[in-house]
């Protein structure tokens, strides 16, 4: 979550979008991102969580959002900034909070609502041969039309969408975790150490190994 007190220009994987003082970015786990300042001076505020899974409705995130009282949230960062390390819970409630101020329904950025079905059973599903057929007969629709829904929602295949969840569910894992790397690679559904390397190695740069210790040392 970064908070923004100056202008620029945020690429999250392959969208770029421009924010102004007082944006907030809410940036999903794995993404890569880049920044460009406007001007001489750059002042943001940051926060890296992660927040357990909980029971309820989906909702929808944007990735940028324009905000209509900045300065309550500045404050609110900085008392949570504040705690750090002294407590996680100021900071759980001011991260909670942030997000459901921001929030849209489930359906709010999505033309084809069947995409949360089709990705919520291949989420549940990982280690298991993920077939185009089954997931398009479970989300109700050809797997023509799946592969359409696909294509205009995260630009990929459903194949390569797949292998995106596979790894970014892996770093999650590797990262939050102490599961060994033969449990992490076989929730994800390879049985090949050298296929996980590779997996982990291409969005990251690193091995496995590697960047489970460099997530641990960046919490």
């Amino acid at each position: 979550m970064i908070f923004y007190r100056h202008q620029g220009s945020i690429a999250i994987g392959s969208r770029a979008f421009l924010y102004s003082s007082g944006d907030l970015a809410v940036i999903p786990p794995g993404a890569r991102v880049t920044h460009d300042r406007i001007g001489d001076s750059a002042l943001v505020h940051w926060l890296e969580f992660l927040l357990p899974g909980t029971t309820g409705p989906d909702v929808s995130l944007p990735l940028l959002t324009t905000l209509d009282d900045p300065e309550w949230l500045e404050k609110e960062l900085l008392g949570a900034m504040a705690m750090v390390g002294r407590t996680n819970r100021m900071i759980s409630a001011v991260i909670w909070a942030t997000l459901w101020r921001i929030h849209q329904s489930a359906a709010y950025y999505r033309e084809f609502e069947e995409l949360y079905i089709a990705e919520q059973h291949i989420r549940d599903n990982l280690h298991l041969p993920v077939r185009v057929a089954e997931v398009a007969w479970k989300a109700g629709v050809s797997p023509r039309t799946l592969l359409r829904m696909f294509r205009q929602a995260h630009g990929t295949s459903v194949e390569e969408y797949v292998t995106m969840i596979k790894a970014e569910t892996a770093r999650r894992l590797l990262a939050s975790t102490d599961e060994s790397i033969k449990q992490i690679s076989a929730k994800v559904g390879i049985s090949s150490y050298q296929h996980f390397n590779n997996l982990i190695r291409g969005s990251t740069g690193m091995s496995p190994t590697d960047y489970r210790a460099h997530a641990r040392q960046a919490q």
